[in-house]
């Protein structure tokens, strides 16, 4: 299966939103994969990471990200390359 067929064929990530003390957070559960997928605003920018159900422990993707769609899009392209490693 080539990387856009997968692309094609996975369901999207369903993004939602949580607060967590002060701040908010976007989050997609991976599907696959046990664990989420966060959004987190610092300092103006965004951070991608991929946490556990039980938030014990989460891997940085990604930071410095201008908006909420590319952080998605960063996500996305995770979650696909993930899938395609598993094929593999």
């Amino acid at each position: 299966m080539t990387r856009e067929q997968l692309k094609q064929e996975l369901k999207p990530l369903h993004w939602s939103r949580r607060k967590i003390g002060d701040r908010e957070d976007i989050y997609a559960h991976s599907g696959i994969q046990c664990s989420w997928y966060s959004i987190y605003e610092l300092d103006g920018m965004y951070a991608v990471a991929i946490e556990d159900f039980d938030r014990r422990w989460s891997v940085g993707i990604a930071v410095d990200i201008k908006t909420i769609e590319e952080a998605k899009a960063i996500a996305w392209e995770d979650h696909v390359n993930y899938i395609l490693q598993q094929f593999k």
